[in-house]
């Protein structure tokens, strides 16, 4: 049986990009993780029950991990909903991308409004996790290729490609105002 059929079987059906990026072994790869702020979770973690316990409380079941960041949030692909995206962060769930290559577009906004490498890294890791959806969404792919062209704003405590405001100014513009502090249920009752 294929990583993404035993997933398929808890979860229900897969978005076909998601699919694709299981057979192409991303949550392996360690050039598609971003420094401590993407950890894709393989298909074992996925299915793994135990990482679906948050203090005694349990996750509705059509939400299934994607990644982690900084080992204290977490992304979910609310399967029930399309392919909704949704951020969690100390029991507080917000709503983050409406599919997968938003998912990844705003990864990628959220790694170029701070960073505390040079911005080589970064850069790097914007244009891989960028490939990933360049046929399924070539006009972010682009939004994502001109942002990595900026020059690198040089802070007191970080450094960035793009201002806070021009970051949620994008989301707004892609996916709409609902996706900036939308907050949602993520619990079993």
């Amino acid at each position: 049986m294929s990583p993404h059929s035993e997933i398929e079987n808890k979860f229900g059906a897969l978005p076909s990009l998601y699919k694709k990026w299981i057979s192409q072994n991303v949550p392996y790869n360690q050039e598609y993780n971003a420094s401590d702020y993407l950890a894709w979770l393989k298909p074992s973690q996925i299915l793994d029950k135990d990482n679906y316990e948050f203090d005694g409380e349990t996750p509705r079941d059509e939400l299934m991990i994607l990644g982690l960041c900084h080992e204290d949030a977490i992304w979910f692909l609310d399967t029930k909903n399309g392919t909704v995206i949704i951020w969690i962060l100390f029991h507080e769930a917000t709503l983050y991308a409406p599919n997968l290559s938003g998912w990844i577009f705003r990864v990628c906004l959220d790694l170029a409004c701070g960073f505390y490498d040079d911005g080589q890294e970064t850069i790097t890791t914007i244009h891989n996790l960028s490939s990933l959806i360049a046929t399924h969404s070539p006009r972010l792919t682009e939004q994502l290729k001109t942002i990595i062209n900026r020059p690198i704003t040089i802070g007191e405590h970080f450094n960035s490609l793009l201002t806070e405001q021009e970051c949620d100014s994008m989301i707004i513009k892609e996916f709409g105002q609902e996706y900036l502090n939308t907050e949602v249920e993520i619990f079993k009752p």
